[in-house]
């Protein structure tokens, strides 16, 4: 599950940092390096790619979307974090952090999966906070086979 999840993200990341139709030889090439290209055909991982597009751009109305964002953060507690976020994507008023998942669930299933990132996703909050001086606007968790984005509320 791994690898696919990885797989998943590396062709969201090429279909977000290209303008054009990203080249299908390149998704092949992607998934058959990251052994799942039994699992997942080249025009439905296109198509997980591009429901994400759509969604950053028209839901969530992305100026910038940063891919893979390392973050680096000391608590008020003096732990150091380190990490990276999936998908941080500016707005007009502020940050929205996206974290993928690959698992497919149901619904019920994936809102309950969600809730398992709260404490993750509520630390890269409070980090691109402090560190960028912006809110946060909101923190969403996008289970990507399913093309549902559920948004926690921290």
């Amino acid at each position: 599950m791994a690898q696919f999840g990885s797989a998943i993200h590396a062709v969201i990341a090429v279909n977000m940092i290209h303008d054009e139709a990203i080249d299908k030889g390149l998704v092949k090439n992607i998934l058959s390096a990251h052994e799942v290209d039994e699992s997942i055909i080249v025009k439905n991982a296109i198509e997980v790619a591009e429901r994400f597009r759509r969604f950053t751009s028209n839901h969530l109305k992305a100026k910038k979307v940063l891919l893979e964002y390392p973050i680096e953060y000391r608590m008020p507690n003096d732990q150091f974090v380190t990490g990276w976020i999936d998908a941080l994507i500016e707005t007009e008023g502020g940050y929205i952090i996206v974290d993928h998942k690959s698992s497919p669930k149901s619904r019920k299933e994936s809102e309950m999966e969600a809730l398992k990132y709260s404490g993750q996703l509520k630390l890269y909050k409070e980090a691109v906070e402090t560190v960028s001086g912006k809110p946060v606007l909101a923190c969403w968790i996008h289970f990507a086979l399913m093309g549902l984005a559920i948004k926690l509320d921290l």
